[in-house]
C-alpha cells in the first residue's frame, strides 16, 4: 500500500485545488479555504494511512482548517477494523495548508496553491502551539 501512497497524496491536493479554484474571483476567501479544507479531509479519509497533522493552518484567523493534532485515513472510519488493521497502516505525520493565498482567491491571482508535507512520522516537529 506504500507504493501508491504519493500518488494519493497528489489526489489530496489536486482535489483541493478543484475545489478551492471554483471560488477563485467570487469574492469569497473562507469558502474557498473551507471547500478545500473538506476536499483534503475527504480525500485523506480514504488512504489506507494513520495520519496525524502536525503543523495545520486557520489557527490565527479562525479559518475553516485541518486542526493540529486531527487524526486522518482510513483509520478514522468508525469501520475500519471491519476492512482492515489500523495497527498495520504507515503512520505519517503532516504538514499542511489547504489553501494557502486565500487572500488571491478573491483576485483570481495565480499565487493560489496547495501545500502538503509528509514526511515519515516523527520527522516533522509539531507546530509549538500544538500539545
Amino acid at each position: 500500500m506504500e507504493s501508491t501512497l504519493g500518488l494519493e497524496i497528489i489526489e489530496v491536493v489536486e482535489q483541493a485545488a478543484i475545489a478551492s479554484a471554483r471560488w477563485m474571483g467570487k469574492g469569497d476567501k473562507n469558502q474557498a479555504d473551507l471547500v478545500a479544507v473538506e476536499a483534503m479531509r475527504e480525500r485523506m479519509n480514504k488512504i489506507y494511512m494513520r495520519g496525524r497533522i502536525v503543523i495545520g493552518e486557520g489557527e490565527r484567523d479562525d479559518a475553516p482548517m485541518l486542526y493540529i493534532g486531527e487524526e486522518v485515513g482510513i483509520c478514522t472510519q468508525p469501520d475500519a477494523k471491519d476492512f482492515c488493521n489500523p495497527e498495520e497502516l504507515v503512520e505519517i505525520d503532516i504538514a499542511v495548508d489547504p489553501c494557502e493565498g486565500t487572500n488571491y482567491v478573491p483576485m483570481v491571482s495565480p499565487a493560489l496553491w496547495q501545500f502538503w508535507r509528509s514526511p515519515k512520522k516523527a520527522d516533522c516537529l509539531p507546530h509549538p502551539t500544538s500539545t
